[in-house]
This record gives structure tokens, C-alpha cells and sequence, in this order.
């Protein structure tokens, strides 16, 4: 058992110091977890789904870069431009939460490209939106991290105090 929670203890110092030192690499990794969940797993993974809806509504963002991300047909995703005639369905979370939900529903259903009504939904990526609050939220992010190693590193210490004792009580029996 010690065994173990020195392995976990040892993985989540590096992950922390880890994370502290490559902040800066860190929208790289957001863009592609976004972009992936935005082209390919969104209408599929009920988790992705979840997460991403609630990092839109609370970050007031749609898609990766910018909503047409959301486009239907993913063979077209990097040829699309403000003329053509591709069409999108963006999630619900991408609409502004001023805006009614009748009206939400009808600017986010089947739009052609370069006509995103952008009174309605928000005109901004997730991606910027992410990495930025990770970066202003390091330092209470970092202490979380120090705090759970902290308590797993008592938990270690208690573990082989046990440890210790049980095979010092067992020397002793006949």
C-alpha cells in the first residue's frame, strides 16, 4: 500500500511541476483537445458533450477558433470561407444567455456559412478563452495540486508507521 501512494505521490509532483513550467505550452494542448471535440466527438461522447457546453456557457465562447468550427461536414472544415454555402448546427451553449431560447434555436440550426447571426451567439473560440483562464487560475490551481500531495504525503508517512509497527509486533509473538 505504501508502495503505492509513493508512486502516485512521485506522479503528481512531476505533473505539477510539470504543468508550472510548461504553462506557457499549454494552448497547443487546449486546441487540441477543443478541436478534436468540436470536429469529431461532440455529437458522440455525452462527456465531451457536457464539459464542452459548460466551458461555453461559462467562458461565453463557441467552438475552437471561432463558431463556423461547428460545421456539419468535416471533409470541408479548412476549405470553408464567408461565401460558401456549408452549412453548421451549433450547440445551444454557444447562444449569449440574454437571448430567448426560440431565437437561440433559430440562429444556431442549419446556418450557411458567413451568416452566424453574432447578436445571438458568441462570436468567440474557446481555445484563447481556456488557456487564458488556466494561466490567470495557476498559482489556486498549483496550491491545489501542492495540497493534495501534502495529504498524501501524510497519508504515505501514516502508511509506513503502520507498516513499521505491525512488523515490530509480530517479532515479538511466539
Amino acid at each position: 500500500f505504501a508502495a503505492l501512494l509513493f508512486v502516485i505521490l512521485v506522479a503528481e509532483i512531476a505533473a505539477t511541476v510539470w504543468a508550472y513550467i510548461y504553462a506557457d505550452a499549454l494552448e497547443p494542448v487546449v486546441r487540441g483537445y477543443v478541436k478534436s471535440t468540436v470536429q469529431e466527438e461532440y455529437w458522440h461522447n455525452a462527456d465531451r458533450q457536457h464539459t464542452l457546453d459548460m466551458i461555453q456557457r461559462e467562458l461565453k465562447c463557441c467552438g475552437t477558433e471561432t463558431p463556423r468550427d461547428w460545421i456539419e461536414d468535416k471533409d470541408v472544415v479548412l476549405v470553408v470561407s464567408s461565401s460558401s454555402a456549408a452549412k453548421y448546427l451549433i450547440p445551444a451553449s454557444c447562444c449569449r444567455e440574454t437571448v430567448a431560447p426560440a431565437l437561440c434555436d433559430h440562429a444556431r440550426k442549419q446556418i450557411v456559412a458567413g451568416t452566424i447571426d453574432y447578436n445571438v451567439i458568441y462570436d468567440t473560440g474557446c481555445v484563447t478563452k481556456v488557456a487564458n483562464y488556466i494561466r490567470d487560475n495557476l498559482s489556486v490551481i498549483t496550491g491545489i495540486g501542492l495540497g493534495i500531495i501534502v495529504v498524501q504525503a501524510v497519508g504515505l508517512i501514516f502508511a509506513l508507521i503502520l507498516t513499521f509497527a505491525i512488523g515490530k509486533n509480530r517479532r515479538y509473538k511466539a
